[in-house]
């Protein structure tokens, strides 16, 4: 009886979850349906731009868009595009090839609306220009393509700066660069489509510069127009002399002084566009050093520093004042000469009215004292004949060669040379340097070894030569003497150094050393062949000198003594 009434139980529940779910597929069938939310209707309010080249981005704006780009289908003129972005209200499309003239449509479900007409134009393109930079007011030439056929369909913009058009074709436009232009993108644009060139350069404009004066090294500001921002793409010159850029903004340039630079116009050079500055900028020349630092009158002194100018006569160098000989000049170095009466104290350059000064001064050394005293007197620069002969009035001097000449008789043959130089400055109790003679070689060339051994005449003052037999020879002679070989000689252009005897200091110092030297007497040197030129019997040997002659005073013989006063 248990058993059954559980049976039965089993059985009523499962009827009962039967009814259920029955229930349960009757109420989805009828009562319980999903009615999808109602469509809402896109619109388009517009589009931006209205006109443009095929593969342009076009914007939509409107309401009621897919957010999902797929959603929306949009064409132009019936031409499927692609949505590459998409919101509620506005649509990002590319315009797509083979699209023409005609509207734009966008359709969504089962709504398609149509939008504006969109029109299909070619975008201009920029193939050449007559320049690639060019000065306010000039006038360039633009080749391409889709440009407007009349001035007025183009807009043509340097770096945003409208310019004027003058004359316009499809395929050329001739512009004028408008005042305010600056270095930058220019752009042409026409029926709202543009084309643009990334840079195009103005000529760059020095308006400015401070201080309007400097040394080299110092640092000089420029200020003006379409510079580069790129400090090495701004070449700037002083008077031609390049200068290092230090810093560059398109308005102003930071630059040094060059060590070469000389007084003239700034020059701003920019792919080949030129700028110059109205004024001139003055280099003040700069002495760094000078060598040696202390030296007598008369002694060579080089000048080191910058901004001095290569031509000799636009140096003014000053000792303390007093103004000196300048003998060479570079941009960066002077070579001057102490000048008599000048005391210690600063050296100055002047070039161009501009000065520069030394930090330190000069001292100038009067102990050291050098003359020089020439032959003059034509008696006084003689040869004698290997026979005791005076030759008074010789035209040339031989030494250490054989002379053919016979003065009536015999040959000269090999010849002693006297030189008397008068009126020697010497004081007493000075100490001799250095001495040497300097002579002036003739148009004979010679390359013969030819030695010399010069004495001086052993008396305090030597008295003049006479044509009495041996009147050279029986002169006393100094115990000191110097071997001279002389170096090869070309003639008129030999070089001084070589006509120059070696030091003869010694023998002057013997003879101002007697009893009887005055200041201001007379000396006498003899010269004698010796070594390889005695006994020459060739008159193709040996060297030939000039003698003083009152026409060519300046073709005698040259006693320079160097003395120092203890």
């Amino acid at each position: 009886m248990k058993t059954q009434y559980k049976l039965i139980r089993v059985l009523a529940i499962a009827f009962s979850v039967l009814l259920v779910v029955l229930s349960i597929e009757s109420c989805e069938d009828e009562d319980f349906k999903v009615i999808p939310d109602a469509e809402i209707e896109q619109t388009i309010f517009s589009i931006a731009p209205a006109r443009a080249d095929v593969g342009a981005t076009v914007l939509i704006k409107g309401t009621d868009f897919s957010p999902v780009p797929v959603n929306n289908k949009v064409s132009f003129n019936e031409v499927s595009a692609t949505v590459t972005a998409a919101t509620d209200t506005l649509l990002t499309v590319t315009v797509p090839e083979g699209a023409t003239t005609g509207p734009i449509s966008v359709s969504k479900a089962k709504f398609t609306i149509e939008g504006p007409v969109f029109t299909v134009f070619p975008a201009p393109s920029i193939s050449e220009l007559s320049v690639t930079g060019a000065a306010v007011g000039e006038t360039i030439t633009i080749k391409g393509l889709n440009f407007g056929a009349t001035v007025e369909e183009n807009i043509v913009r340097f770096n945003s700066i409208e310019a004027e058009i003058v004359n316009a074709s499809a395929t050329e436009l001739e512009v004028k660069i408008p005042a305010g232009a600056t270095t930058g993108p220019l752009t042409i644009e026409v029926q709202e489509q543009t084309a643009t060139l990334e840079i195009f350069t103005i000529t760059p404009v020095i308006l400015s510069f401070e201080p309007i004066k400097g040394v080299a090294g110092e640092e000089i500001t420029l200020m003006g127009t379409n510079f580069s921002r790129v400090a090495v793409n701004n070449n700037v010159t002083f008077n031609g002399v390049l200068a290092e850029v230090v810093s560059a903004s398109t308005t102003s340039l930071t630059v040094i002084v060059p060590p070469e630079a000389n007084s003239g116009k700034i020059a701003v050079e920019i792919e080949q566009l030129l700028a110059l500055s109205e004024t001139d900028f003055a280099t003040v020349p700069t002495i760094a050093s000078f060598s040696p630092e202390t030296a007598a009158p008369e002694s060579e002194v080089i000048i080191n520093g910058a901004n001095f100018s290569p031509i000799l006569d636009e140096n003014i160098v000053r000792f303390n004042g007093t103004v000196a000989e300048v003998t060479e000049s570079a941009e960066t170095s002077l070579t001057v000469l102490v000048p008599d009466g000048s005391e210690i104290g600063p050296i100055t350059v002047e070039v161009d009215g501009e000065v520069g000064a030394s930090t330190i001064d000069f001292i100038v050394d009067n102990s050291i004292v050098t003359i020089t005293i020439a032959i003059n007197n034509e008696n006084d620069d003689v040869e004698e004949a290997e026979d005791g002969r005076m030759l008074l009035t010789s035209g040339d001097l031989e030494l250490g060669e054989f002379d053919t000449f016979t003065d009536g008789g015999d040959p000269v043959g090999l010849q002693k040379i006297g030189l008397r130089f008068n009126n020697v400055d010497i004081p007493d109790g000075v100490t001799i340097e250095s001495a040497s003679i300097i002579f002036v070689a003739d148009q004979t060339e010679g390359a013969d070894p030819t030695e010399m051994t010069i004495f001086g005449e052993n008396i305090g003052n030597a008295v003049a030569y006479t044509e009495d037999i041996n009147n050279l020879s029986n002169r006393p002679l100094t115990t000191a003497n110097a071997v001279w070989n002389i170096p090869e000689w070309i003639g008129s252009d030999t070089p001084i150094e070589d006509t120059t005897t070696v030091d003869i200091s010694t023998i002057i110092s013997e003879i101002i050393a007697r009893v009887d030297w005055a200041q201001g007497n007379s000396m006498n040197f003899i010269f004698e062949a010796t070594g390889v030129s005695a006994g020459a019997i060739q008159n193709d040997v040996g060297r030939e000198a000039e003698t003083y002659d009152a026409d060519n005073p300046e073709e005698g013989a040259q006693l320079i003594i160097t003395y120092r006063i203890n």
